[in-house]
C-alpha cells in the first residue's frame, strides 16, 4: 500500500492506522478537547483529514514540519521550495526552518504569503538576520548546532536541493527517527524517500503526521 492509499480512523482524541494500531499523531486536540464530531469515526486519508481539520475552525496542537535545503538555491529549487509553502500552509502545517536565505527564504515567503507559520531557527544571537518572510524567529545564537535541534524538533523532513548543512540536518532526522523526504537534487542519505513532487510531498508529509509509515 502506498502513502497515497494509506487511511486513518479518528477516535475520541486518538488516531488508528487499517489495523486498528494506535498512531503517534503529530497532530493532537488542545488540552482534554475532542477531534471535531464530523471526524470521528470516519476513516479517511490524511490529506483529506488535514483538508477538514482546516476547515473546522479549531486551534490543534502540531509539530512543525522542517523544509531544509542550501542557502544558495537554483531557479528550480527556489520554486519549488515556494510552492510546497504555500501548500503547506493551506492545510494549517506550521514550518521550521534554518531561518536564511535561499530555500529557507523561499519556503517561509510561500507559507507567508498563505498566512502560514513558519519558524525560522537561526544559528546567529540577533533576530535581525533572518529573512524577511519568516514569521516566528529563535535566535539561538548555538551556530550550526541549530541543525539538530531543527530535526529534532520537525515532525518529519522535507530536503530540497542538497549542500553539508543539509545533509546534517537529513542525517541528525533519520538518527532521531524522523522521516526524511526529498525533492529535486539532494545529498543521497540512506532511508530518505525521493518524491516527484510537490504534491506528493503534501501527500506524505500528511501520513507522517498523523504517525503513518510513508513507503513508496
Amino acid at each position: 500500500m502506498t502513502f497515497f492509499e494509506q487511511k486513518i480512523t479518528f477516535n475520541d482524541r486518538q488516531v488508528t492506522d487499517s489495523n486498528s494500531h494506535l498512531l503517534p499523531s503529530a497532530i493532537r486536540p488542545l488540552a482534554d478537547h475532542c477531534w471535531p464530531d464530523s471526524l470521528i469515526g470516519q476513516t479517511l486519508t490524511p490529506l483529506t483529514a488535514l483538508t477538514l481539520l482546516a476547515a473546522s475552525g479549531e486551534i490543534y496542537q502540531r509539530s512543525p514540519v522542517a523544509v531544509i535545503g542550501p542557502n544558495i538555491a537554483t531557479e528550480e529549487e527556489y520554486k519549488l521550495a515556494e510552492d510546497l509553502g504555500k501548500a503547506l500552509a493551506g492545510y494549517g502545517i506550521p514550518i521550521i526552518c534554518g531561518g536564511r536565505t535561499g530555500v529557507m527564504e523561499a519556503v517561509a515567503k510561500g507559507a507567508a504569503i498563505k498566512a502560514g507559520q513558519v519558524i525560522g531557527l537561526l544559528p546567529d544571537e540577533e533576530a535581525h538576520h533572518a529573512n524577511p518572510w519568516i514569521t516566528t524567529v529563535i535566535a539561538t545564537g548555538i551556530g550550526k548546532a541549530r541543525n539538530s535541534i531543527i530535526a529534532q524538533a520537525a515532525a518529519c523532513l522535507v530536503a530540497i536541493g542538497g549542500s553539508h548543512g543539509t545533509m546534517t540536518e537529513m542525517a541528525f532526522g533519520k538518527h532521531y527517527d524522523k522521516q526524511v523526504f526529498t525533492l529535486s537534487d539532494y545529498p543521497k542519505i540512506p532511508g530518505c524517500l525521493r518524491l516527484a513532487s510537490v504534491d506528493d510531498a503534501l501527500a506524505a508529509v500528511a501520513a507522517a503526521l498523523f504517525g503513518l509509515e510513508v513507503q513508496s
